[in-house]
């Protein structure tokens, strides 16, 4: 009866910890889709006041695509340096043309970059003037003719000037990204700053443009909403585990369970009935029914 009491309670209790947890989880969920869509409404309009601003500044909204995208291409070329972002940044094999300080060159590309950093904030669009724009333009040329000359040394590598395996050599060469993109970059940012100096006249007139503060604002909005989202994601994925597998009844304690009385002692009787004859093992005689009989050979007394 008690090994019985102790399985029912586990079992009761085990049900309503999986009924607790399916609850649990369902609150998580509902949590987790209203997060979500607090989300996309807060990204939709950090996009807005983004949209905004770009349209009113096309040629700043221009630039600054070109920038990130030749940002991205530069740090594609990074596997082939130690400390490829750093202030000493190293071919990883041996250059065999002593005329391209191709070291030098990415050190002051890496400069460059450091540099765009403040003109890729969305709140120096507006900033980008002619001027501004010509000077990015010749630094998109400066990192052109690094790539240019990355391809040059790959070109010549062998085995033998670099001690490196041929399949690497042909794995590097495959990786480096091509110059043409950069070529596309340099005649965005052209045309640029052409239509920025021969604006269209406008159809309408603009509607009032967010301030540089209120878009901070915003995308601080929008990194709450995404810390709550992945919060709850996480959550969920411990609600969502299965759960651990039961742990084993200890055996109940002896001085618990109830007394076993041994069965009753039976004394055998030391006389042995068969046929006409008893054998009585206590005495080790065997006694035949009738009168007594002396047999020969034996002494009475």
């Amino acid at each position: 009866m008690i090994l019985l009491a102790v399985g029912g309670y586990l079992s009761t209790r085990d049900n309503n910890d999986l009924d607790d947890l399916a609850v649990e989880r369902s609150k998580i969920e509902a949590a987790l889709l209203a997060a979500k869509q607090r989300l996309a409404e807060e990204n939709g309009k950090l996009t807005e006041f983004t949209a905004s601003l770009q349209t009113a500044f096309p040629m700043g909204a221009t630039i600054q695509e070109e920038m990130r995208k030749t940002s991205k291409l530069v740090a594609e070329t990074d596997f082939l340096f130690k400390n490829a972002t750093g202030k000493d940044p190293e071919l990883i094999f041996k250059n065999p043309f002593s005329n391209i300080a191709i070291n030098e060159e990415r050190k002051k590309v890496n400069k460059i970059l450091a540099d765009w950093q403040k003109k890729l904030n969305l709140n120096y669009i507006g900033s980008i003037d002619e001027a501004e724009s010509a000077k990015i333009r010749e630094d998109v040329a400066i990192i052109k003719q690094y790539v240019e000359d990355l391809a040059q040394i790959l070109s010549q590598l062998t085995p033998t000037n670099s001690n490196l395996p041929q399949s690497n050599i042909d794995l590097f060469s495959s990786e480096l990204p091509s110059v043409s993109y950069v070529d596309d970059s340099i005649a965005n940012i052209e045309a640029a700053i052409v239509i920025g100096n021969n604006p269209a006249p406008s159809p309408a007139p603009l509607p009032t443009l967010p301030t540089f503060e209120e878009i901070a604002v915003q995308e601080g909005v929008v990194i709450l909403a995404q810390n709550q989202v992945q919060t709850l994601e996480e959550e969920l994925a411990q609600v969502s585990q299965p759960p651990p597998l039961p742990e084993p009844v200890a055996p109940i304690p002896e001085e618990l369970l109830p007394p076993v009385e041994p069965p009753p002692a039976v004394n055998p009787s030391p006389v042995f009935i068969t046929g006409s004859r008893q054998i009585d093992y206590s005495q080790g005689i065997i006694i035949q029914p009738g009168p007594p009989v002396l047999i020969q050979g034996t002494d009475p007394f």
